[in-house]
């Protein structure tokens, strides 16, 4: 079965989170910064999981594949994303952004043919981005402090799972579901 392209309102996406992610390194809810996790840091889009075309431990996988140390992850439903940017523009009526399905390839680059992609691909198959086409920047005001109000907005519609063993390979904590 292939992934298709056009993801779900009802799908779960994963985001993960790391030690730099909280307030003095303190590794608790209440600690998160919640304006530094939606925040597109390599110019290309904030990396998400297609938690329905991955696992618990293909996530955990990826995520200790990046140099930064492992916490857990932050989960949403994608219909959350789409009703807070209908929100936002409220505020912000020049606002724009999306999810996007975007694969990648053994070397971290995408994938165009995004069509053929099953969930067996090498690579990352069910990796996403959040897009930030117009973050409607007020006078004075920075292109990633913009990002952060919607980011802080962001969160807050998310469910936080810290992983209990973050040092091993598997995980072994409860299963990624987003609280209603």
């Amino acid at each position: 079965m292939f992934i298709p392209i056009v993801i779900d309102n009802e799908e779960i996406l994963v985001r993960f989170i790391f030690r730099d992610n909280f307030k003095k390194n303190i590794i608790s809810e209440e600690k998160l910064n919640p304006g530094s996790i939606f925040l597109d840091s390599r110019q290309c889009g904030v990396s998400l999981q297609r938690y329905k075309y991955s696992s618990e431990d293909l996530c955990k996988q990826y995520a200790k594949k990046i140099p930064k140390q492992y916490v857990g992850v932050i989960v949403f439903k994608k219909i959350d994303f789409d009703s807070l940017v209908k929100e936002y523009k409220k505020e912000r009526c020049d606002f724009e952004s999306k999810i996007e399905y975007s694969p990648l390839d053994d070397y971290n680059n995408y994938i165009l043919k995004r069509s053929q992609i099953r969930k067996i691909n090498s690579g990352n198959p069910s990796h996403a981005d959040i897009l930030y086409i117009n973050p409607a920047m007020q006078e004075f005001e920075t292109i990633n402090s913009a990002l952060r109000l919607f980011s802080r907005k962001l969160e807050r519609k998310c469910t936080i799972i810290i992983d209990p063993y973050p040092e091993k390979p598997t995980y072994l904590g409860i299963p990624y579901t987003v609280r209603t």
